[in-house]
């Protein structure tokens, strides 16, 4: 788990993120595209593969340092 940033969340995060998930309606909010849930939004948290972060984290520093 991953706040926005792509580091690891605070614990504030986690709890909020646990606590949204007794919202009765979080199960639904998951349907669309893209599929977040209201437990994602509300934390800024997400999931995301090991190693599909860190291409994302290269891709970003390739444009840092390209400008």
């Amino acid at each position: 788990m991953v706040d926005e940033y792509g580091k690891r969340p605070t614990f504030k995060k986690i709890i909020i993120r646990t606590l949204c998930r007794f919202v009765p309606f979080d199960l639904y909010s998951c349907l669309g595209d893209p599929s977040f849930g209201l437990h994602d939004e509300w934390s800024k948290t997400f999931f995301i593969k090991k190693n599909e972060l860190q291409k994302l984290l290269d891709e970003i520093e390739n444009l840092d340092n390209n400008n």
